[in-house]
C-alpha cells in the first residue's frame, strides 16, 4: 500500500488523528494527519498523485476498503504531497 496524508477539513476535534489511526489498524501506514486543514472541498476524498505508480489503485483500494470515502480523484497542487491524501469533510463518518 501507499502511505496516507490524512486532513480534517472540518471543525470536528481530532477528526483527522481517528480517522489515521482507523486507516493504521486496516493495514495502512499513515504518514502524517493534519486537523487545521482548510478547503473548499465537496465530500470526503481521496486524492492520488498520478505521477506515483501504484497511487491510484491505493487509494480506490482504500475507498473499497472504507466506503466513507466518497469519490477518488486526481490530487492537485495546493494539497500537501503524498501518493494518496485522505480529506475528511462533514460526511466521513467513522463506521
Amino acid at each position: 500500500s501507499q502511505p496516507l496524508v490524512v486532513l480534517n477539513d472540518t471543525q470536528i476535534p481530532d477528526l483527522a488523528r481517528d480517522a489515521a489511526a482507523r486507516f493504521k489498524v486496516g493495514g495502512w501506514q499513515v504518514s502524517s494527519y493534519e486537523e487545521n486543514y482548510s478547503n473548499d472541498i465537496v465530500s470526503t476524498c481521496a486524492y492520488y498523485d498520478p505521477a506515483v505508480i501504484g497511487s491510484k489503485a491505493a487509494a480506490l483500494a482504500l475507498q473499497k476498503q472504507f466506503p466513507t470515502i466518497k469519490r477518488v480523484v486526481a490530487r492537485f497542487p495546493e494539497l500537501p504531497a503524498g501518493p494518496v491524501v485522505v480529506v475528511l469533510t462533514l460526511d466521513y463518518t467513522p463506521t
